[in-house]
């Protein structure tokens, strides 16, 4: 459940409040340059890798309700898991923005096309908001749906869900793959940026201590 009594105390200290608004602030930017860098990808020609060996393993089929599944329970498990915790929410913020700030980096110098045999994944959420109801078949190097599933797992401590995330995460990129819509490297690559979020998150977020804000109690 989540602890009201933790937020009641965090919310009365001003420092806190103050790292808690410019995060938002900073999120709200980046999530909004993260819509035009799309955009813009996705009207950019690039280049294919990986030129369709895995049609030897695998026919490509539509996995989207599986993916979409998957993915939004493990983030909302691990979402749900954080807020129980002021510091760790803040925590978890700051990685998603470095995590976002990072796949914008990527798509801006790693300009890739789709596989030629790609079946466009249908993601109700990110055809309402990032997609902006249009198929964005550019929006490859690295997965964000891999990456948002790992980015919980060195945030949270417990280890049955930690466990729950990386079987998700494992699931959905071989779906993702089998889909066509990304290439393998985007998806192996994913828990490393997502990783590196979390370390330098982590360094912004420590106390004066220099304890990490994980969560230690879940």
């Amino acid at each position: 459940m989540l602890s009201v009594e933790n937020w009641s105390a965090a919310l009365k200290d001003k420092t806190f409040r103050e790292k808690l608004a410019m995060s938002l602030l900073l999120f709200g930017l980046v999530m909004t340059g993260f819509f035009f860098v799309l955009q813009y990808s996705e009207n950019r020609n690039g280049f294919v890798i990986e030129k369709g060996w895995l049609d030897g393993i695998i026919s490509p089929q539509d996995f989207s309700p599986y993916i979409f599944s998957i993915t939004y329970a493990a983030a909302l498990l691990g979402l749900i898991f954080c807020l129980r915790n002021p510091t760790t929410t803040l925590l978890l913020i700051r990685t998603y923005l470095l995590l976002q700030l990072l796949r914008m980096i990527c798509l801006l110098i790693f300009p890739l096309n789709p596989p030629s045999n790609i079946i466009p994944l249908q993601d109700p959420f990110l055809h309402a908001t990032f997609y902006n109801g249009r198929p964005n078949l550019k929006d490859l190097f690295f997965s964000g749906h891999v990456a948002t599933i790992i980015l919980f797992i060195p945030i949270l401590s417990s280890k049955w869900i930690r466990g729950l995330l990386v079987a998700a995460a494992f699931i959905a990129g071989i779906l993702l793959a089998a889909q066509r819509v990304h290439y393998v490297i985007d998806i192996i690559s994913a828990p490393l940026f997502s990783l590196l979020a979390f370390y330098f998150a982590d360094k912004w977020t420590k106390n004066n201590h220099g304890k990490s804000q994980k969560d230690s109690n879940y």
